[in-house]
C-alpha cells in the first residue's frame, strides 16, 4: 500500500494487516480476500547487539533451531524441490520484525487482528513512537559552529495519529555557541497527553559538525560539474537510479565492472592555504569490493 508507513511494532503489525484489510472491503466484490504468509516465520533468539563470538555462536545454535524445528522460512530439506532458491538460502527470518511470535515463539497480541477486526476493537491511544532528529551543521574558519536544536518532533500514536510536540533538550556541558567538529548525542524528553495522564517520552538527536566541505559539487548533486572521468566509464555515472545506494542527498557516482579494471575520476584543482586538512571519501559495494585508496600527492 503506497504511501503507508507502519511502526515497527506490535501495534505496528495489527494496524498493517486492519488497513489491507479495509483496502480490499473498500473495493467490494471485487475483494476476494487477503491471507499473510511469511510472519508465521519466528525468528528465534535475538542477535542484536551481539558481536564477534558471542554472535557467532548465537546464530550457530539457531541454525540447529531453524533446521530441526523448521522456525525459519526453509530448512536445508527444500532443497530437494527448490534448489536453486530454498536450497541455497534456507535457515532464518529475513524480516524478523514482520513475524507474528516473540523471540521464544509465543504469539504477539497482534495476531489478535484477525478475529478483532471482524468484531471491531477499542483499545487506549498509547505512544507508540517519536522521531530522533539527525542534525548536520557546518563549522566555520575556527573549526566551531553555534548550534541551534529543533525545538520540537512528531510524536506517533498507536492509533495512527501523530502530533508535534516541544522537546526539552538536556545540553549540561556543551557551549551550543561554540560546538567544535565531532559528533554528538544530545538526549531530551518530550511530554504528551494521548489520554488523561501526561506521558514523558525519551528522544535523541544526533548532531555531527562537520568542517567546510571545499569541494565545488562534493556530492554530485549538480551531476558531474567540477569532475572529470575516465573514458568509457563503468557503471551509470552521476545517477538518481537505486536510491537505496545514496549515501546523502539525490545523487551519487555509481561504477561496476565485472572483470578487473582501473578508472580515475578527478575533481578540478582547489587552492589551499597553509594548514591541516582532513580528506574523507565514502564508498559502497559488494561482493568482492575492495577498494584501494593511495595518496599520489605526497602530501604529509
Amino acid at each position: 500500500m503506497s504511501g503507508k508507513n507502519w511502526a515497527f511494532s506490535v501495534q505496528g503489525q495489527a494496524s498493517e494487516v486492519a488497513d489491507v484489510a479495509s483496502a480490499v472491503t473498500a473495493v467490494g466484490e471485487n475483494g476476494i480476500g487477503l491471507f499473510y504468509w511469511e510472519p508465521a516465520w519466528q525468528p528465534v533468539h535475538n542477535v542484536s547487539g551481539l558481536e564477534g563470538e558471542a554472535y557467532d555462536a548465537q546464530v550457530a545454535a539457531n541454525r540447529l533451531a531453524w533446521e530441526q524445528y523448521g522456525s525459519g522460512w526453509a530448512s536445508s530439506y527444500a532443497g530437494e524441490y527448490d534448489p536453486d532458491d530454498a536450497g541455497k538460502w534456507y535457515g532464518g527470518s529475513a524480516v524478523d520484525n514482520q513475524a507474528m511470535f516473540d523471540f521464544d515463539g509465543k504469539p504477539l497480541a497482534s495476531l489478535y487482528v484477525w478475529k478483532l477486526m471482524q468484531t471491531g476493537s477499542v483499545a487506549p491511544k498509547k505512544v507508540e513512537s517519536a522521531d530522533n532528529p539527525v542534525l548536520t551543521v557546518e563549522a566555520g574558519s575556527d573549526g566551531t559552529a553555534a548550534v541551534t536544536l529543533p525545538d520540537a518532533t512528531t510524536v506517533y500514536y498507536s492509533d495512527g495519529t501523530s502530533e508535534t510536540a516541544s522537546v526539552v533538550w538536556e545540553t549540561a556541558g556543551l557551549d551550543l555557541n561554540t560546538l567544535p567538529t565531532g559528533s554528538y548525542t544530545v538526549q531530551g524528553t518530550v511530554t504528551v497527553t494521548p489520554a488523561d495522564t501526561p506521558v514523558t517520552v525519551e528522544v535523541h538527536c544526533t548532531l555531527t559538525v562537520i568542517y567546510p566541505n571545499l569541494l565545488e559539487n562534493p556530492g554530485f548533486e549538480n551531476g558531474s560539474a567540477g569532475y572529470t572521468f575516465s573514458e568509457n566509464w563503468p557503471g551509470n555515472g552521476v545517477t538518481e537510479k537505486e536510491p537505496g545506494n545514496l549515501h546523502s542527498g539525490r545523487r551519487y557516482l555509481h561504477f561496476y565492472s565485472a572483470a578487473a579494471r582501473t578508472v580515475t575520476v578527478q575533481h578540478d584543482p582547489v587552492t589551499l592555504q597553509p594548514g591541516q586538512y582532513t580528506f574523507t571519501l565514502y564508498m559502497q559495494g559488494e561482493g568482492g569490493f575492495r577498494p584501494d585508496l593511495r595518496d599520489r600527492c605526497g602530501w604529509q
